[in-house]
């Protein structure tokens, strides 16, 4: 989403004492601002990629729930 490697920003979203990282953070600053509907799809995309992200197995999102986020049957998180 940045336009290269995220990095670090992949290591502090999956620490347990990851801070709520914005939009603007690890989206690539060279393209134009989405629109607000694009960038709420993006931030339920960055939620679920870092729920994905969890230590422990258990509380990480099957691909089930997963599939019914992205088609809007179920809130997120």
């Amino acid at each position: 989403m940045k336009g290269k490697h995220p990095g670090e920003i992949i290591l502090s979203m999956a620490s347990p004492s990851a801070k709520e990282i914005t939009l603007e953070e690890v989206t690539d600053q060279r393209l134009p601002t989405p629109s607000p509907e694009i960038q709420e799809e993006l931030i339920t995309i960055m939620k679920i990629a870092t729920a994905c992200l969890n230590n422990n197995p258990q509380y990480r999102p099957t691909m089930h729930m997963i599939s019914q986020i992205l088609d809007a049957q179920i809130p997120l998180f």
